[in-house]
């Protein structure tokens, strides 16, 4: 079982594993509760193994490098989403030429970086709507959109839904 030095975004099961164990009555539920996390990470590890075994490389090796690589562009992205974030920047970060990079990105994570940027503004957009205090301008700035307007136009087409649709 090999665990990947990544950032991992956490999905619904995720939060509820660690909503519920952090609430837990008894060491045994406790237990049963870690095992549950436990077992969710190793599913998402296998999950990126199934991944990095369909890249285009010869080697074994060779994959896992890129793969690592890439890793590191998404972790940057992870960090940096509210930044203006450039190609040129991701593939120094991932040390691989811009075309090699982009090649590799959409392959692994089957979505260009431009597009995974704005899937991970859109949902952590949608982690501060739940909290109601900040108005759709706010919330625009905190992800990283230039204004209110471009960023009602990706919500729109991301979730099906303008954002004020989505608070409401």
């Amino acid at each position: 079982l090999t665990f990947y030095n990544k950032l991992h975004w956490k999905d619904a099961a995720f939060k509820s594993l660690v909503n519920r164990l952090s609430m837990a009555d008894s060491k045994m539920e406790e237990q049963e509760l870690l095992a549950s996390l436990v077992n969710h990470l190793i599913e998402q590890t296998s999950h990126l193994k199934n991944q990095q075994q369909s890249l285009e490389a010869l080697k074994a090796s060779t994959r896992e490098e890129i793969y690592r690589r890439v890793f590191l562009a998404s972790d940057y992205i992870y960090s940096f989403y509210q930044n203006e974030i450039s190609l040129e920047e991701l593939s120094q970060v991932s040390c691989l030429s811009k075309f090699h990079f982009l090649r590799v990105f959409k392959s692994t994570f089957h979505e260009t970086p431009h597009q995974f940027i704005t899937h991970l503004r859109i949902e952590k957009a949608k982690e501060f709507m739940k909290e109601k205090s900040n108005t759709v301008k706010e919330i625009a700035g905190k992800v990283g959109f230039a204004d209110a307007s471009s960023f009602s136009r990706a919500f729109r087409n991301k979730v099906g839904l303008y954002p004020m649709q989505f608070t409401a």
